[in-house]
């Protein structure tokens, strides 16, 4: 892009000094072609860039740049005023209409431009849709900054109109783009032949669709906002005011709020806290226990299981006396018998 800009200021820096080609043409067909373009140029040229609104512009610097005059969105203001004034102001106009009734004056119908005119004239066309960028640019930090002032409380009725100037010259710039490409397709079809280092159309250029923006059906859509913003009361800006205050204030006590994290340790599997807690409590309350008996159980077991497993132990026991008396006695009576 930067390089297509030097291309232009390359094609816009000097104004040739000769407009016309020596030779004449053959045909007069080309000639009134490029007059056309021209017409329909110096059409769309006539039409300036909301000159009402740039006239409220220039009074409103005029009138409030005293009690302004240090603040940062006014520089920005005044920029966005004077580049309108020069978007207005601009001589190409004067120019295009000078080579357009030499085109079309008698005698002169088989003189072709020259391609110097030319490239000079279409350079010069496509740099004022670059000033319209800049232009709008300069409507949106102008409405951007200008909301802190009514964000404060300052100049709320004065802020609302600026929003609306610059509304109102977004709104302009979207209909001169929209007429600089129809005007711009007749010249480029006669320059494509000559130079083809200009685009064919607009739209090949990444500035242009933002500049024409999304059409719309409503062609007042813009405007009817802007009066709407324009008819706000007193009290409805103070209603405003005081909800966004209390947003603001609601935020602040929610963000000083420190919620602190609670251990709360491991997860605990009830049924099985609930069963231990009990075989502790029955076993708690057995009147002979497994300690007195001497005898160690199984927790597995029960208190039936254990006293069972005792009393077979003690017969056991009682056998085994039995029949050690008896062997004793027995050997007695082999002694006696032998003797």
């Amino acid at each position: 892009m930067c390089s297509f800009l030097e291309f232009l200021d390359e094609c816009t820096s000097k104004y040739p000094n000769r407009l016309f080609n020596v030779i004449p043409e053959k045909d007069s067909t080309p000639v009134r072609r490029v007059a056309f373009a021209f017409e329909n140029i110096v059409d769309q040229l006539k039409k300036p860039l909301v000159p009402s609104t740039q006239s409220l512009a220039q009074a409103l610097v005029y009138k409030f740049n005293g009690p302004h005059r240090r603040q940062g969105y006014w520089m920005i203001y005044k920029n966005l005023s004077r580049a309108l004034r020069k978007y207005n102001e601009d001589d190409l106009l004067l120019k295009v209409s000078d080579l357009h009734k030499k085109v079309t004056a008698s005698g002169a119908g088989f003189y072709m431009p020259s391609v110097e005119a030319l490239r000079y004239v279409v350079g010069a066309y496509l740099k004022r849709l670059f000033r319209l960028q800049q232009i709008r640019d300069l409507c949106i930090r102008t409405a951007h900054v200008i909301m802190g002032q009514l964000e404060l409380g300052h100049w709320e009725k004065f802020s609302l109109f600026i929003v609306a100037l610059c509304a109102d010259v977004n709104n302009g710039i979207r209909t001169q783009a929209a007429s600089m490409e129809a005007a711009y397709d007749g010249i480029a079809r006669c320059l494509e032949p000559l130079d083809n280092k200009f685009p064919k159309s607009l739209a090949e250029l990444s500035v242009f669709l933002p500049l024409r923006g999304r059409i719309s059906s409503q062609k007042n859509a813009d405007i009817s906002r802007v009066m709407r913003l324009l008819q706000i009361s007193d009290e409805q800006l103070d209603a405003v005011r005081v909800r966004d205050q209390m947003a603001q204030f609601r935020e602040e006590i929610l963000s000083s709020v420190v919620c602190e994290k609670e251990d709360l340790g491991i997860a605990i599997d009830r049924n099985m806290h609930l069963t231990e807690a009990y075989s502790l409590t029955a076993g708690a309350s057995r009147k002979p226990s497994s300690a007195d008996s001497g005898l160690e159980t199984d927790p597995g077991t029960s208190l039936i299981d254990t006293t069972s497993e005792h009393g077979e132990q003690i017969n056991s026991e009682e056998d085994d006396v039995r029949r050690s008396k008896s062997e004793k006695k027995r050997r007695k009576r082999k002694r006696k018998n032998e003797v």
